[in-house]
């Protein structure tokens, strides 16, 4: 399979707090991104390898990347949300790839294993992505007032994760019909959504942690990934 992959990494880690954005903290002598470019390079051979920066880390990014050995990436220009950065990055995929892989720059703790895995179960339906059964009991609950609206089946509910993939013909056909819409939808698979393709979900990893606040990076740093 001829995959590109994606990472968005424009994001400004609000929710993470600090003055650095967390995709540039430094564990062990090296970025964060570039832990998670690391791991991304070693699981597949990939046709493209884009990431998308925000426009005033275009510069330090490619620098970065230089200096550990990841000058095969190509740093573009990332949007205002996720969305539009990934259709950056698709934008500027070589006509050569038939499927976009996206995945995210915070999670440095993802597996060759997991990624190979996604890859292969997309062969079936055009679409995959890593997700994890909801383990506690889940709650509906009414924004406004707080209050319990119903309790859902867990055993239907699935926590997403990345990577997630897709044939990039499907992909581009939905960003294209969607419109603007399309920038505010949160990960890949949802772009499928009420459509006829048919999102396969591979059983996701436990540490393949999206870094989001402080105790989530304290846990990356004590791990062994």
């Amino acid at each position: 399979m001829r995959v590109a992959v994606i990472v968005p990494a424009a994001g400004s880690g609000r929710r993470f707090g600090g003055k650095v954005p967390k995709q540039f903290l430094i564990w062990k002598g090296r970025p964060l991104l570039v832990h998670t470019l690391l791991k991304l390079e070693k699981s597949y051979l990939f046709e493209a390898r884009i990431v998308a920066v925000a426009p005033k880390e275009i510069k330090r990014t490619k620098k970065i990347l230089s200096k550990n050995g990841l000058s095969s990436w190509q740093v573009v220009a990332g949007g205002s949300t996720r969305a539009e950065s990934v259709w950056n990055g698709l934008r500027a995929a070589g006509p050569g790839s038939e499927w976009v892989l996206v995945h995210d720059a915070a999670r440095p703790m993802v597996s060759s294993a997991l990624v190979r895995k996604v890859i292969s179960a997309a062969r079936k339906t055009g679409a995959a992505l890593a997700a994890v059964p909801a383990f506690a009991t889940v709650k509906k609950v009414d924004p406004h007032t707080h209050e319990v609206l119903r309790t859902e089946n867990r055993d239907t509910i699935f926590l997403a994760q990345t990577p997630q993939i897709a044939k990039r013909k499907f992909l581009e056909a939905r960003y294209r019909s969607l419109g603007k819409k399309a920038f505010l939808l949160t990960d890949e698979a949802a772009f499928f959504d009420g459509t006829p393709i048919k999102v396969r979900v591979v059983t996701g990893e436990a540490h393949n942690i999206k870094i989001t606040t402080p105790e989530d990076l304290a846990l990356f740093r004590s791990s062994k990934c």
